[in-house]
């Protein structure tokens, strides 16, 4: 097999195992379980701890050991990878994309939200309808944590393969990302407090997190960003429509609640932490 794209947080060499096994993706955690490598075969699916492959290698068991050597993976006795080759890819936002935070931009990402995210997570953070014992707990986390910029109490803050609580966290350091390049006024949040408590999440959760820390994404959220945030060459689409399209939609469809904790987090990061002229 041949791994088209490898993200730049793949260590080049090391012992792992099979951790789980998805449809559209493989993980594979690392000997210190202090993370994981993912192998996906779809461009959304793209992550900077993680290796497109041109297919996925099929049946696996988990547990089964596999070892990194440079520009090989091999998976047990049978399935080896060779990603020599393969593109380099960062998770970090395009150089000179050109992005622009407005309450319409910000309107629209909530109207999305609002309309297509999944509850079960922090949905409820900005939809009540949607509350729960989860959004609960993360709305007195969030209230007691704001003035100090301090959210690492929200590590590991639910269940899954990545806790809603880091999910939130991808997104509001996105958010701040984004602010950046857009030469928006922000606060910036404590990410030495974040890094510090890793420990206290999954290792798939561990692996989101870390990225998110060192200005790294997964494909699926910087999609989310370049359709709202980005400014277009032609004028006229300067400004997204104020109603969410399909289109969009599908960008919340990653994980049970993953992509709309995300959401979740560049929208509070937006309407606590920014100024907008």
């Amino acid at each position: 097999m041949t791994a088209l794209k490898a993200g730049t947080l793949v260590p080049t060499e090391g012992r792992m195992r099979v951790h789980s096994v998805y449809r559209r993706a493989v993980n594979l955690e690392l000997s210190d379980a202090r993370g994981l490598v993912s192998l996906v075969c779809r461009a959304a699916d793209m992550a900077p701890a993680a290796l497109l492959l041109n297919r996925l290698p099929a049946p696996l068991d988990r547990g089964t050991e596999c070892t990194l050597d440079r520009s090989m993976l091999r998976i047990g006795w049978k399935w080896l990878v060779d990603y020599a080759g393969a593109q380099r890819w960062d998770g970090g936002l395009p150089h000179g994309a050109e992005y622009r935070i407005t309450e319409q931009r910000i309107a629209a990402l909530q109207a999305l939200v609002v309309e297509y995210g999944s509850a079960g997570g922090l949905l409820g953070l900005i939809h009540d309808p949607a509350h729960n014992p989860v959004s609960a707990f993360a709305q007195r986390l969030l209230a007691a944590a704001a003035d100090a910029r301090d959210l690492s109490a929200l590590v590991g803050l639910g269940i899954g393969l990545t806790p809603s609580g880091d999910d939130f966290l991808a997104g509001a350091l996105l958010a701040q990302e984004l602010c950046h390049a857009s030469n928006t006024c922000c606060s910036s949040l404590n990410r030495t407090a974040i890094e510090q408590r890793l420990h206290a999440t999954t290792a798939a959760g561990q692996t989101l997190v870390a990225a998110a820390v060192r200005r790294q994404f997964p494909a699926y959220l910087l999609q989310l960003t370049e359709r709202l945030f980005r400014v277009e060459a032609c004028p006229g689409a300067a400004t997204p429509p104020a109603a969410p399209h399909h289109v969009e939609s599908r960008l919340l469809e990653h994980g049970q609640t993953s992509a709309t904790d995300a959401a979740v987090g560049m929208l509070w990061f937006f309407m606590n932490f920014i100024k907008i002229a």
